[in-house]
């Protein structure tokens, strides 16, 4: 295997890596990603309750019939606009941050 390279594969050692975190963001990162690893992205049904007032049932089996163990949640997004919003005084405390945070993940 030591033989093979990036050109090997018709590509350069520079599409190959990621760019340096230090050079991009999260929307920059996961851009680079879903670009170099198309089949990352999949478009999901979201299951409904038919009366919302009535928990969904998790036991249910998943409509789209694969079940998935994780869930990426891009928390710079979250924390930022948590900890300095735009429409509203920011927040006198951590705490009141925190509370902030698990309203909005809420």
């Amino acid at each position: 295997l030591e033989h093979l390279n990036a050109a090997s594969f018709g590509a350069t050692a520079a599409h190959l890596r990621p760019p340096l975190a230090s050079d991009m963001g999260v929307p920059a990162f996961f851009r680079w990603l879903s670009e170099r690893y198309p089949k990352i992205l999949v478009d999901l049904i979201e299951a409904k309750s038919a009366d919302p007032h009535i928990p969904l049932d998790v036991c249910a089996p998943n409509p789209n019939g694969v079940e998935f163990d994780n869930l990426y949640i891009d928390m710079n997004g979250i924390i930022h606009p948590c900890s300095h919003p735009e429409d509203r005084p920011a927040p006198k405390s951590e705490e009141e941050m925190f509370c902030n945070v698990c309203y909005y993940v809420d």
